[in-house]
């Protein structure tokens, strides 16, 4: 699967395009919707540019 894979807070250089393995679905009742397009979410870009106001390390990556 194709992703944006921001692993650090900061500038836009830190987004990566990235292949990924599909994640395995939780049940027979979930279901998998391939995207065509998707939009940008800007609390997801604020939050790489306001980096000092968050704690410096985070559980895991954001995949945008």
């Amino acid at each position: 699967m194709k992703v944006i894979l921001m692993t650090a807070a900061g500038n836009p250089d830190v987004l990566q395009p990235r292949e990924i393995p599909l994640p395995e679905l939780p049940s027979e009742h979930h279901v998998r919707v391939k995207l065509a397009t998707s939009g940008h979410q800007s609390a997801k870009h604020q939050v790489a540019h306001r980096a000092s106001l968050l704690p410096q390390q985070t559980s895991r990556d954001f995949v945008l």
